[in-house]
Order: C-alpha cells, then sequence, then structure tokens
C-alpha cells in the first residue's frame, strides 16, 4: 500500500539497513522534505512494523521530442524473515496500478545484481 514514509520513517530505516546495510546517514536522504511530493513509498506492514518496501523517486523521459512521466522504482526491500511470500510482487502490482490510473507512463528501475533481472522480468521490466 502507498505509505507516508515520515509517518513510517524509524521502521523503514531499520529495513533498508537491515537489508542493504547502507548508513543512518545515507538512508536520512529519502526522507529529505524537499523531496516531499516526488518520492512515493510502498510498503506491507506487519503491525506497525515495515516488512517489505520500496520508494518511487519521480522522474521524466524525453523520447523523440515527447516528454514521458514516470517513476524511478528504488531501495526494494523485503526483510529475510518475510521473503518467499510475494510481499514484493504485490507492491510491485499496486505501484504499477497508481501510474496507471494517475497518468504515468511508466516504471523503470536498474536491479542491483544480475541474479534479480528474471524476478523484475515478471512485472514487464
Amino acid at each position: 500500500m502507498l505509505i507516508d514514509r515520515f509517518i513510517y520513517k524509524d521502521t523503514l530505516s531499520e529495513l533498508w539497513h537491515n537489508v542493504f546495510g547502507d548508513s543512518y546517514s545515507y538512508i536520512e536522504l529519502i526522507f529529505n522534505k524537499d523531496f516531499d511530493d516526488s518520492i512515493l513509498c510502498f510498503a506491507e506492514l506487519e503491525g506497525d512494523e515495515v516488512v517489505s518496501a520500496f520508494y518511487l523517486l519521480e522522474s521524466s523521459l524525453l523520447y523523440n521530442a515527447n516528454t514521458y512521466k514516470g517513476y524511478y522504482l528504488y531501495a526494494a526491500a523485503t526483510d529475510k524473515s518475510h521473503r518467499g511470500k510475494g510481499l514484493m510482487a504485490k507492491l510491485i502490482e499496486e505501484a504499477q496500478l497508481y501510474c496507471k490510473e494517475n497518468g504515468y507512463d511508466f516504471i523503470s528501475l536498474v536491479p542491483s545484481e544480475e541474479s534479480l533481472y528474471g524476478y523484475y522480468g515478471r512485472f514487464g521490466f
């Protein structure tokens, strides 16, 4: 579901840190208020804890003199104990529907490792 990343900041930061190992000062950048309207957060909750999440960063693409608006899918993470349950798949499908319903043309991403190409390919990436 689409959530307010500021309300769930602590648990989103913990998930990101645990999955990627990034420093909290680096993770803090996603919570910069200057990006309020241009970053969306989709997450799956268990109680008040985020167990799977990613961010959509607003972007655009200029192709053949046409500008297309979309999002870049960033920092997709699922807690190790919740993997294999389809949580990320559900979130990606929700984000794709959101973009379609709100007039966005695309979602793009760059998988962090080659083993993820097949996974994201299932969703049309």
